[in-house]
């Protein structure tokens, strides 16, 4: 049976203002083995529609 220290995920959150932030991050978070989930929204177009 599994605990949770078998299981735990080092789970970490990256937010970053505009393009040339969040391509200077890569090198500092993320790592060959990661995955990686990109939500964002273009100049806030889909974001704020209703």
């Amino acid at each position: 049976m599994a605990n949770e220290k078998q299981i735990k995920l080092n789970t970490v959150f990256v937010g970053a203002r505009g393009v040339q932030e969040y391509r200077q991050s890569i090198t500092t978070w993320v790592r060959p083995d990661d995955v990686v989930l990109e939500i964002g929204c273009e100049w806030k177009r889909s974001c704020l529609k209703s």
